[in-house]
């Protein structure tokens, strides 16, 4: 899933790419290094990681702008990113013209 998010991130140019994480370590890492306007985090790691990355990040930063990315609606997981303080949540196997427009509107949500 990574190389598709990274494909359709860098090829629209009003956005770019700060970085990929494969597990909640490594995103937290990311999002202390390079500040980005938003965050795409995957609700499925295991052991509910992208739910404790989530409430890690905004304990970091209270304003951060995290997107969270579910495969099933019924999924508790989405209810508790949002508790956790995500800006929204959208479906992995949405159409890639939402999830651009879903990650630009969380970016203009922080200006």
């Amino acid at each position: 899933m990574l190389d598709g998010l990274s494909l359709l991130i860098r090829g629209d140019p009003g956005l770019r790419l700060a970085g990929e994480a494969g597990a909640a370590e490594e995103a937290l890492h990311l999002f202390a290094v390079e500040k980005p306007d938003v965050t795409l985090m995957d609700l499925d790691l295991l052991g509910g990681e992208g739910i404790r990355a989530i409430r890690q990040i905004r304990q970091v930063d209270p304003e951060a702008r995290i997107i969270g990315l579910y495969l099933r609606r019924l999924d508790i997981s989405v209810d508790e990113a949002m508790w956790a303080g995500a800006w929204g949540c959208i479906a992995k196997d949405c159409l890639d013209r939402e999830l651009i427009a879903a990650v630009k509107a969380a970016a203009r949500s922080g200006q």
